[in-house]
Order: C-alpha cells, then sequence, then structure tokens
C-alpha cells in the first residue's frame, strides 16, 4: 500500500471512518510485535542449534572402518557403500554399511564417524558451517513470522474493506431511498 494511504487513515479527516484508524494503530502495533518476537525467536533459534551442534562435536568421534568386501567399480559413481567393520569405544567389533571410493580394495582403512554406543553416525559439522547453518536457520524463523504476520495483516486489510464495501453498500441504498431513487 502507498505511503500516503497508511497516513491518510491516521489523520483527522471528516470522511475517515474509526474503523481506519483502529486498523492502522492495530496493525501498527503487529508489525512491532512481531519484529520483536522475530527478533526473539531468530536469536533463540540460532543459539539452540549452535549449541545442539557443539554437543554433537563432542559426543562423535572419528575412527577407522576396515572394508569386509571390495567395492564396487561404478565409473558413475563418486562414492559407493561397502560392509566394513570398526571397533566400538567399549572394544565389541561392530558390522555396518560404510560409503568408500569404487573400486577400494577389501581390507582398505575408511575413516567413519560414531556415536558414543559405537553406531555410525554423519560427521558433525564444522564451528564455522555450525554457526552459518544456525544462523541462516534463525534469520529464516525470523523471516517466516514476518512474512506470517504480513499476510495476516493483508487478509484483515481484505476482509475488513469487504465488510466496509458492504457498509457503504448499504448506506447508498438507505440514501438512496431517502432522496427519492434519484441516483445513478
Amino acid at each position: 500500500m502507498e505511503r500516503g494511504i497508511w497516513l491518510w487513515r491516521l489523520r483527522k479527516n471528516p470522511l475517515r471512518r474509526r474503523s481506519y484508524a483502529v486498523e492502522a494503530w492495530a496493525f501498527l502495533a503487529a508489525a512491532l510485535a512481531a519484529l520483536v518476537v522475530a527478533v526473539l525467536v531468530g536469536v533463540s533459534t540460532a543459539h539452540g542449534l549452535q549449541r545442539e551442534y557443539a554437543q554433537q562435536r563432542l559426543d562423535r568421534h572419528s575412527t577407522s572402518a576396515v572394508l569386509t568386501q571390495k567395492a564396487p567399480d561404478g565409473y558413475r559413481l563418486s562414492r559407493v557403500d561397502v560392509p566394513a567393520q570398526w571397533k566400538a569405544p567399549d572394544g565389541t567389533v561392530l558390522t555396518g554399511i560404510v560409503t568408500a571410493s569404487p573400486g577400494t580394495s577389501r581390507g582398505a582403512v575408511v575413516p567413519v564417524w560414531t556415536n558414543s554406543q559405537g553406531v555410525e553416525v554423519a560427521q558433525p559439522l564444522s564451528p564455522s558451517s555450525g554457526e552459518f547453518q544456525a544462523d541462516v536457520i534463525g534469520a529464516g524463523a525470523a523471516f517466516a513470522i514476518c512474512v506470517g504476520v504480513l499476510i495476516g495483516c493483508g487478509i484483515t486489510t481484505k476482509l475488513l474493506d469487504h465488510r466496509r464495501c458492504a457498509r457503504w453498500d448499504a448506506e447508498w441504498t438507505e440514501a438512496d431511498s431517502r432522496w427519492g431513487h434519484h441516483s445513478v
């Protein structure tokens, strides 16, 4: 909406309906509340994810897995799944599927990431990647809140305009009947 229309809704004018001023002040309050909530949600989301990524870096450990079979040749693939064995932190031997380069021989050592029970997990994000990802997701959460409030304000404006048009129709019909049906 143009700036002049919003200013018109706030200034004194004999043609301005009370609903325009109420709508303008309510939307101003909603926008300010949305900004505050968006900042709080964005910051708390980013900090929460950064803590989670830091905990993952503490809980996950790199270990060596020995391939139990030769990796299949796949000239179009950069990585293939191959059975392998590795030791858990308590010393038990675990087996599972790991990714390796095509054509890797049996008995080759491949790095894998495990949790404290020795179960294979994804490699944790580096501190800089984790911080970047957390910041982007936090900003996305803040943006989503602002967009939601903006959409809500737009829908509310459409509903209020529809209601105002219905009132104007009723008022014009009443005025038309008082004037003797001479309106164009």
